[in-house]
């Protein structure tokens, strides 16, 4: 957890050091094309690309109401912020703090058709229902 931060703060300040020492070498016009892209490399801005955009869940926790504990939450696509799941839970029976699964969950696909409904009674899976 800590490691990261401290790779990046320490070759931030050694690329500063080095490019105000170097300047005179390092921004020619022949040796540009490698001297930017060493800097963009060092800074923390490349892994946050990659997570932003190869490492995120294709969906995300848009809403979650909860009443009397029971909860309802909508999952949506990032792609498009299309509905991708409704789900239902309620209390659980043995453990009040457990969430069993009830009602009716829909599945949705990006285009918003609905390609599969589960009904769950207690936590229990009834019936699954898959549609093309």
């Amino acid at each position: 957890m800590f490691a990261l931060p401290f790779i990046w703060v320490t070759c931030l300040i050694l690329l500063i050091v080095f490019a105000y020492k170097g300047r005179k070498e390092l921004f020619r016009r022949s040796i540009l094309k490698w001297t930017i892209p060493s800097i963009l490399f060092c800074t923390p801005l490349p892994m946050g690309i990659i997570y932003f955009q190869l490492l995120l869940p294709d969906t995300y926790l848009a809403e979650r109401d909860s009443l009397n504990n029971e909860r309802h939450e909508q999952w949506v696509f990032r792609s498009n912020n299309k509905l991708a799941v409704n789900k239902y839970y309620t209390p659980g029976n043995d453990k009040p703090s457990e969430q069993n699964r009830d009602s009716t969950w829909t599945y949705y696909n990006k285009a918003g058709d609905t390609i599969k409904i589960e009904k769950y009674k207690n936590g229990k899976l009834i019936s699954t229902v898959h549609k093309r």
